[in-house]
């Protein structure tokens, strides 16, 4: 973590009541996800130099405070971003104590003025796109055929994107689950793998699920056989799947990929085969499994059980994308 983003956090924290304990505010601390923490961190930071600036108080702020701060937003940010914002100055009251009632970000002005911004600037966010089956081919062809030419260190870059990129669309992973795996986390079976995942974001307390992977139909596209490969090559017996490459040709030790790697790996290989990678981002690779799996005819129930999805109105967005084409009425207008 960088040091802005440390400082951030000890701020964050810093709101929490000084009557607790060590034990209690070390789980105060932690009843959130890290990721979750810095940047609700970082944007109540944001806040407290703004109100600094004007002569405010940032906590506990008045609501008209925290309005006035929205408003300027709506200027240049997106109203799901203002509610983001929103979010890490309800919690840092939170955090110090001010419950519902008392909590600022929750008074009935501010919220008068975040549904005025969402009425006004819309709140439909610009989604990036699916990383489909035919689209996960190419890439993987452009791969293969990287493979047969070009330096060790090279190849063996290759080796570990076509193990991450087919694992990841096979198992519908998040970004931050895939880089999260590791070598415990697989079984080898006659029918493929079962890969666990510990910890995901919508699962904080760490109950964890399996999801299996199957070997593919074809030996170039097969996930299963993309990671043995990848491990082998890259020697890797313990610690993490995914590790960064160095120019030399081998695997750095242990040093984990970054859950933003996976993203820039995905806008490399979407490029190479001439798509736009600002279309595409480490979430395209979960997309597009969930739609993949939809326009197949897969059930809500078995698509949830690979991608740990707990939200049907988000996994609904990928089977509205998967069954676009599936209804026939347009075809029989008689145009």
């Amino acid at each position: 973590m960088d040091r802005d983003a440390q400082h951030a956090l000890t701020s964050l924290h810093a709101t929490l009541p000084d009557t607790l304990s060590q034990e209690a505010r070390h789980y105060a601390e932690g009843s959130r996800a890290h990721s979750t923490q810095r940047a609700y961190a970082t944007d109540f930071r944001l806040f407290a130099q703004w109100c600094a600036i004007r002569q405010r108080l940032a906590l506990p702020a008045e609501p008209q405070t925290i309005a006035n701060y929205l408003a300027e937003l709506a200027r240049t940010k997106k109203p799901s971003t203002i509610e983001k914002k929103l979010a890490a100055i309800s919690v840092a009251h939170q955090l110090a104590g001010y419950v519902d009632g008392e909590n600022p970000a929750r008074h009935g002005v501010v919220r008068a003025i975040m549904r005025s911004i969402r009425r006004e600037h819309g709140t439909r966010p610009k989604k990036k796109e699916a990383l489909l089956a035919e689209s996960i081919r190419r890439v993987i062809g452009a791969i293969t055929q990287e493979l047969e030419a070009g330096p060790a260190w090279r190849r063996m870059s290759a080796l570990r994107d076509r193990a991450l990129l087919l694992i990841g669309f096979a198992g519908g992973f998040r970004r931050s689950e895939l880089v999260a795996l590791e070598i415990q986390d697989v079984a080898w079976y006659p029918q493929g793998i079962r890969l666990t995942i510990r910890r995901s974001k919508t699962d904080q307390e760490g109950a964890g699920r399996d999801v299996p992977i199957r070997y593919g139909e074809h030996e170039e596209t097969c996930p299963v056989r993309a990671l043995r490969v990848w491990l082998e090559a890259a020697r890797i017996d313990r610690g993490p799947l995914f590790v960064a490459v160095a120019k030399g040709g081998q695997h750095l030790g242990f040093r984990r990929l970054a859950g933003e790697a996976v993203a820039a790996i995905v806008k490399r290989r979407v490029r190479a085969v001439g798509l736009d990678p600002e279309d595409f981002a480490g979430h395209s690779l979960r997309a597009g499994f969930a739609t993949t799996a939809f326009s197949q005819g897969a059930s809500e129930l078995e698509v949830m059980e690979i991608t740990g999805h707990t939200s049907l109105a988000t996994l609904r967005e990928y089977l509205r994308a998967g069954r676009l084409w599936n209804n026939t009425a347009g075809a029989k207008l008689g145009l």
